[in-house]
């Protein structure tokens, strides 16, 4: 990798590196942090494993964030810094890396963080428009695996696409599935009932096709959709 890259990389990840960590008004033990997810932090010290209280023991924490800062720069690519990061900021790194990740690295970090990233329609950092642009970016040649690519070739030219959600007016998302019964699960999963969104979109506005996790999804650019119709659902237990 280019090295003035990888040093700017490693810049952005240090900005983050040094944000104050802020504790869960309800959970104290958790930590919303970049790098850190819970207070204690577990180190190891000359053989031997330590708590450590990142509020509380100021000078422990900052030889922690120094040995941080080493081990990331020793990183050679950008997807060895990625995974350093709790899943959560993934994508705020990524569109912070955007314009100088090498391609390859691009397309596959970008569909596993959003496969492995809950809710990443509203993540807090990135908005819907910056992350189209992340997509209009990327490659559909291999931002998808073989069997996902095969299956988007096959794609009509005009897709019928379902959206499940909690909330009727939700269709300014990128994630939306090809299977019914997929929308009604994700409406449902949380409480009794929900809606499913159903729109069309032409093949040429979905940007990929991912199946990682068996939902059939699509990502698409939801200012494309067409015919948009909404139908209230319910679960029911036998």
């Amino acid at each position: 990798m280019d090295e003035n890259k990888l040093f700017c990389i490693k810049e952005i990840a240090y900005s983050l590196l040094d944000i104050e960590p802020v504790a869960n008004e309800e959970f104290p033990f958790i930590i919303n942090h970049p790098f850190i997810a819970n207070n204690p932090i577990v180190v190891k010290k000359d053989g031997q494993y330590k708590m450590i209280d990142i509020f509380n023991d100021k000078k422990e924490y900052q030889k922690y964030i120094s040995d941080m800062k080493k081990i990331i720069n020793k990183k050679k690519s950008f997807s060895e810094i990625l995974f350093l990061l709790n899943k959560p900021y993934h994508l705020v790194f990524f569109y912070s890396c955007k314009d100088i990740i090498p391609p390859m690295e691009y397309n596959d970090c970008l569909s596993h963080i959003w496969v492995c990233t809950e809710f990443p329609n509203n993540d807090k950092n990135v908005s819907k428009e910056q992350i189209l642009k992340l997509f209009n970016k990327s490659d559909p040649t291999t931002i998808m695996s073989k069997e996902e690519k095969k299956i988007y070739d096959n794609l009509p030219d005009v897709v019928e696409i379902y959206r499940g959600t909690h909330y009727e007016d939700d269709s300014k998302a990128l994630s939306w599935t090809i299977d019914f019964e997929t929308a009604k699960w994700f409406a449902t999963r949380f409480d009794n009932d929900g809606y499913v969104l159903k729109a069309k979109v032409n093949k040429k506005d979905i940007f990929a096709f991912f199946d990682g996790r068996n939902e059939k999804e699509v990502v698409i650019n939801y200012k494309k959709l067409k015919e948009l119709t909404i139908e209230k659902v319910m679960k029911i237990d036998i």
